[in-house]
């Protein structure tokens, strides 16, 4: 399933109950550095959880659900984050 699969087609929003993971590649950039910034939020939440849908990341990593729609896409086209449950890749 690619990233555009994740997206509702009507509305643009990731389907909620897609859980996600992160890969050993989202493990080595936070062990580099973590500045606060909403993709190292994302990656310390799964660093700490290991997978987690939608709703369970935002309150987890403090963020609104508009500012994962907006990251997540990213950090999966970079390899930082994967779908589904599980160990890291």
């Amino acid at each position: 399933m690619g990233v555009s699969d994740l997206l509702h087609r009507n509305r643009g929003t990731i389907d909620r109950q897609i859980a996600f993971r992160l890969t050993e590649i989202g493990r080595a950039k936070l062990g580099e550095s973590y500045d606060g910034n909403p993709r190292s939020r994302i990656l310390v939440a799964l660093e700490c959880s290991g997978s987690q849908n939608m709703d369970e990341l935002r309150h987890t990593s403090g963020l609104s659900g508009s500012q994962l729609e907006q990251m997540l896409p990213l950090l999966l086209r970079s390899g930082y984050v994967a779908q589904g449950s599980g160990e890291t890749l």
